[in-house]
């Protein structure tokens, strides 16, 4: 309506009625464009606020799954390092050891691998009886 204050300025010094009433128009005009302007912020600042929790709780989603997926990745190195150790040289030598601890001579290998078959026979044998039950 005015381009400039000095416009506005010069309306006010007049003092006459109608300048006056002129004045007092473009105020309210002003003052309804300035309460517009201040919805539409508010209305931006709740839009721009309801953004940022949702990337707040993406955010936060992404961490804990970024920490899930860590704390999985790390029980399956752990997986992988205990058959490791399990299915190491030093783990059947221990072993065999252990099972053919005493034996001094060809003969008595033979006896201790033929009642160690035996055994594997039988508990291969057991196991498949209680899977038929």
């Amino acid at each position: 309506m005015y381009k400039s204050n000095e416009e506005f300025e010069e309306l006010l010094n007049k003092g006459d009625a109608e300048s006056l009433l002129e004045c007092m128009e473009w105020l309210r005009h002003e003052e309804k464009r300035i309460s517009k302007e201040r919805e539409r912020m508010e209305a931006d600042e709740l839009f721009f606020d309801k953004k940022m929790e949702i990337l707040k709780s993406g955010y936060a989603s992404l961490e804990a799954d970024r920490k899930k997926l860590q704390r999985e990745r790390d029980m399956f190195n752990a997986e992988k390092n205990a058959d490791r150790k399990y299915y190491s040289t030093e783990a059947y030598e221990d072993l065999a050891g252990t099972l053919f601890a005493g034996v001094n001579s060809y003969l008595a290998l033979k006896r201790r691998y033929r009642d160690l078959a035996s055994l594997s026979i039988l508990n291969f044998k057991l196991a498949a009886h209680v899977a038929i039950l």
